[in-house]
């Protein structure tokens, strides 16, 4: 791709592939500088404006990753609008606006034509769900979410916070093993077992 580059700088297909392979690194100054440079030179690019805002979302920069996301759904050739949808509500959600995050992700559900992204954007509606103290609703969402995913572990975690806070012990604890059993030596797996300890 660096030769690539050398070769046609201002190519903005390689200036945003250049980005992806920066951000693999952890460089993430250098990917973001590719893909504003892919931008520059096509305005329409709405995958490498989708990277810029989830680059300003790392930052906690929500509504300039807000803007980001917006500038890639005004591009009806989109190909892939759930993307920038799931990480717009995403977003929205980090500032509060419940309302609006929820309708990004109904949104998202609809473009997500190949249910990729399903297990995530359920999962993030339960979260919705729990922030509006709508227990049964957000249940209904994790459980879908680790159905479609069963390796999602913090969606099991959720779940079973979930279970836990509407007083349904036995679930609550199976969710928590399934943490505890998929990524072991994680935060979401210590917090299970605190939880786990608790319910003896």
């Amino acid at each position: 791709l660096m030769e690539a580059d050398k070769n046609a700088p201002n190519d903005a297909v390689i200036n945003y592939y250049l980005g992806i392979a920066y951000l693999g690194r952890g460089l993430k100054n250098l990917a973001m500088e590719k893909f504003q440079k892919a931008v520059s030179l096509k305005h329409d690019y709405s995958e490498a404006h989708n990277y810029i805002g989830t680059l300003y979302m790392d930052m906690g920069q929500w509504e300039q990753a807000i803007s980001f996301f917006d500038k890639a759904l005004k591009n009806y050739l989109y190909a892939n609008p759930e993307h920038a949808l799931l990480n717009s509500g995403w977003a929205y959600y980090n500032l509060q606006n419940y309302e609006k995050a929820m309708s990004c992700y109904q949104q998202a559900l609809r473009q997500d034509k190949l249910a990729i992204l399903q297990p995530d954007i359920e999962k993030n509606i339960g979260l919705v769900y729990v922030k509006q103290s709508k227990l049964a609703q957000a249940k209904v969402h994790f459980e879908k979410s680790v159905a479609l995913n069963p390796s999602l572990y913090d969606a099991h975690f959720f779940l079973g916070e979930t279970y836990l806070n509407i007083r349904d012990t036995e679930n609550a604890k199976k969710s928590f093993h399934q943490v505890i059993k998929l990524v072991p030596q994680s935060p979401f797996a210590q917090k299970a077992r605190e939880y786990l300890q608790s319910l003896q």
